[in-house]
């Protein structure tokens, strides 16, 4: 019987020890957090980062863990790689990489899971490596609330679609821009995009129909000037001359256009006269 008093005093005991320990950790790990956020802020990203990454090393367990994880992360990539050369940039994406991929690992359902999926995907993108920067991409965009980062995921992942040779899936995700229905650079660009797909595609009806429909939307000037632009050429070829002549005059005539505006005219005159050459 006094064995067992014993060896729960012991464990009770032993308990404690361990959470005295905890909690010194973690007073520890906040003061290494506050360290290595001054490192930064001093413009010592890599002590920093190094700093961080050794918060989540030795308190896995820590609250404080997923946020060393990510900040370790996003100070090598994000605050210290844009000012290297590109050789050195090259080792501190890979080492962000790590980090980002480490936190998904480890920490798969905090709240930095979403960011460092996003910045997954830029570092693959940038290496040309589509495949898995699409695989982040694909499984952080459901959780993008705000309709305008997640039009801007979405072209991003259409050009990643295109350089990947899948034009399909990049056009899938052109369309999820414009059904989001809400103007703006993204949406713009979406459908300026998907017309030169059409057309490069040899549909140009297509391509006439998408630039139409972004004109018929509250658009920006500089898209409205280039849509116009492309809406004339196509309309050349298909020898559709008014429509050319109709589409031309939408055009606003600047010092730096003057000369495309009238190279356009010139060519809808020849080749109605059944002049082929430009």
């Amino acid at each position: 019987m006094r064995r067992r008093w014993i060896l729960v005093i012991s464990i009770l005991i032993l308990g404690a020890i361990i959470s005295v320990a905890l909690l010194l950790l973690r007073d520890r790990s906040g003061e290494m957090m506050m360290r290595a956020q001054e490192l930064r802020d001093a413009g010592r990203a890599e002590e920093a980062a190094e700093l961080f990454g050794q918060v989540a090393l030795m308190a896995p367990g820590s609250p404080l863990a997923p946020e060393a994880r990510f900040e370790e992360g996003f100070t090598y990539y994000v605050v210290k790689a844009p000012q290297e050369p590109a050789e050195r940039r090259y080792v501190l994406r890979a080492m962000a990489e790590e980090a980002f991929r480490r936190l998904i690992e480890d920490y798969p359902e905090c709240e930095y899971v979403q960011r460092a999926r996003l910045f997954l995907g830029e570092i693959y993108s940038t290496t040309g490596d589509y495949e898995r920067a699409l695989e982040q991409y694909e499984a952080a965009i459901g959780g993008i609330a705000d309709l305008e980062s997640r039009q801007q995921v979405c072209l991003i992942m259409a050009q990643c679609y295109e350089r990947s040779g899948q034009v399909g899936l990049a056009i899938e995700r052109l369309r999820d821009i414009i059904n989001l229905d809400r103007p703006g650079r993204y949406f713009e660009a979406a459908h300026l995009v998907l017309a030169r797909y059409y057309y490069v595609g040899g549909h140009h009806e297509r391509a006439v129909e998408q630039l139409r429909e972004l004109l018929d939307s509250e658009v920006t000037f500089s898209s409205r000037q280039e849509a116009y632009v492309r809406l004339v050429e196509i309309l050349v070829e298909l020898e559709r001359f008014d429509e050319a002549n109709a589409a031309l005059a939408e055009l606003e005539v600047t010092p730096s256009n003057r000369a495309l505006v009238e190279d356009l005219r010139d060519r809808i005159s020849r080749r109605s006269l059944g002049y082929d050459g430009d």
